[in-house]
């Protein structure tokens, strides 16, 4: 599959992070993509640091196919079109293992789900 050049910008970190306002220094896709491509390995996690939830597993390419958009749907009240346009893809993720916690109370509610049954 070609490898779409997607419009880079920097992070909107605070400003005590010094990322630069400029261009220069910045990677380009095909360097993420080469990473992405080499290990399908893949931790996801919320954005909160207050309920975290962590998943760690194995990513695998899908065909968007109208049970997928079925469930997108009744999930996210919008309905992807069916077969995904060009250069688009879709991925899945098994999930190896999770972590689950709270902050408020951490590390008491600290948990571990394995989905392999060790």
């Amino acid at each position: 599959m070609a490898v779409l050049e997607p419009r880079a910008s920097r992070p909107g970190f605070s400003p005590g992070y010094g990322v630069s306002v400029e261009s220069d220094g910045m990677l380009p896709w095909v360097w993420a993509h080469e990473r992405l491509a080499a290990d399908s390995r893949c931790n996801v996690h919320l954005e909160s640091g207050d309920e975290v939830v962590i998943l760690e597993g194995e990513v695998e390419e899908v065909v968007l196919d109208e049970s997928l958009a079925d469930s997108y749907e009744a999930k996210y009240d919008y309905r992807p079109e069916t077969p995904g346009g060009e250069g688009e893809a879709w991925y899945r993720l098994r999930p190896r293992l999770a972590y689950a916690w709270r902050e408020r109370d951490f590390p008491r509610s600290a948990t571990r789900f394995d989905f392999e049954g060790e």
